[in-house]
């Protein structure tokens, strides 16, 4: 009695995987060789090359765009630095001299602000490099296959 089950659940399923393979539209011979050829792994990776040459090429004009560049620096002091400094006045006025003095000097914020514009205006290798891109960018397009990319016209 088992062996009739199982020999049933088994046609069950292999019937239901053969009625799942015919669902969908029905595909030409052209059809399948360019869903082919469009899903090839070869071809991802072409597409994928492609773009990251298109990707280069914008950083390398991105070069020669004005580049602005700010800072800010803050600095706190929590014990400013002492000076000590010789009694120099008394020897001139006749006295005899006294002993030296400590002093601090500066404050005790300290803030600076800066901004930096550059802008690229000729560089003869900027512009071999520009066209060393441009020449990538056309060794990575991708190329048709033939009649098969173009539906045989």
């Amino acid at each position: 009695m088992i062996r009739y089950v199982l020999t049933g659940i088994v046609w069950f399923w292999i019937a239901a995987c053969l009625y799942a393979q015919t669902e969908g539209q029905p595909m030409t011979v052209q059809e399948c060789v360019k869903y082919a050829l469009k899903n090839k792994p070869a071809v991802q990776n072409a597409l994928a090359d492609e773009q990251i040459a298109q990707r280069k090429i914008k950083e390398i004009l991105g070069i020669a765009l004005p580049q602005v560049n700010g800072t800010v620096q803050f600095r706190h002091f929590a014990q400013l630095p002492v000076s000590v400094i010789p009694d120099f006045i008394s020897p001139l006025l006749g006295r005899p001299p006294g002993p030296a003095v400590q002093a601090r000097f500066g404050t005790d914020f300290d803030m600076s602000v800066g901004a930096d514009l550059s802008q690229l205006v000729f560089d003869g290798t900027y512009f071999v490099g520009l066209q060393a891109t441009k020449a990538l960018l056309d060794l990575t397009q991708l190329k048709p296959y033939g009649d098969t990319m173009n539906d045989g016209k």
